[in-house]
């Protein structure tokens, strides 16, 4: 029996998602049924996390308290700083920092061996929180200055980009950033 051929990626199922779907025919792609297009022109970053979670779009409320729920949760464990501080130093790759700096929440993760899903979804939330955290500390650390801590008030992007640079962004810098964040965000979780 010979082997099929099949060039470049025609019919290869790499993986089978209810997140997101590209139609062969149309030629676009969409998360939870809502066209990408839509999304990045008319939501955030925040609400299409919301959606990848919940399966649908939140509402004002819904979308207020998720908000809440991100900025509370941004702050990183003291020991993840030390732990980031000191592969900082030792010239660790950015991969590796995000790695370990995942790696060190789930240790020190009070509901760890709680897989139910409302736990997991919890910890989604969490990680989604933190994670902007972290990668801005690193890359602070590794620059040699100081971690900045999160702001609640500023939304998901706008948080990221000042715990980076230390200053307000501005609004075309945290629009564009939001935009890429809807397109990545099956992906990425920044």
């Amino acid at each position: 029996m010979g082997v099929l051929y099949s060039p470049g990626l025609d019919g290869i199922i790499d993986a089978v998602t209810g997140i997101s779907d590209i139609e062969r025919t149309e030629g676009g792609l969409a998360y939870r049924g809502y066209d990408i297009h839509k999304l990045v022109e008319q939501s955030s970053y925040e609400e299409v996390v919301f959606l990848l979670l919940y399966g649908r779009l939140p509402d004002t409320k819904e979308f207020e308290r998720f908000s809440n729920e991100l900025s509370k949760h941004r702050e990183l464990p003291d020991g993840l700083i030390r732990a980031l501080r000191s592969a900082a130093y030792g010239a660790a790759r950015p991969m590796d920092m995000l790695r370990n700096a995942i790696a060190f929440l789930g240790m020190v993760d009070p509901e760890a061996r709680d897989l139910s899903r409302e736990a997991l979804l919890r910890k989604s939330i969490m990680t989604i929180a933190k994670l902007p955290t972290a990668i801005a500390a690193s890359y602070r650390l590794t620059q040699g200055e100081e971690p900045i801590h999160p702001v609640r008030q500023l939304t998901h992007t706008q948080n990221f980009l000042y715990m980076l640079s230390g200053y307000g962004p501005d609004e075309v810098a945290v629009s564009a950033l939001d935009r890429m964040l809807v397109l990545y965000s099956e992906c990425v979780t920044v």
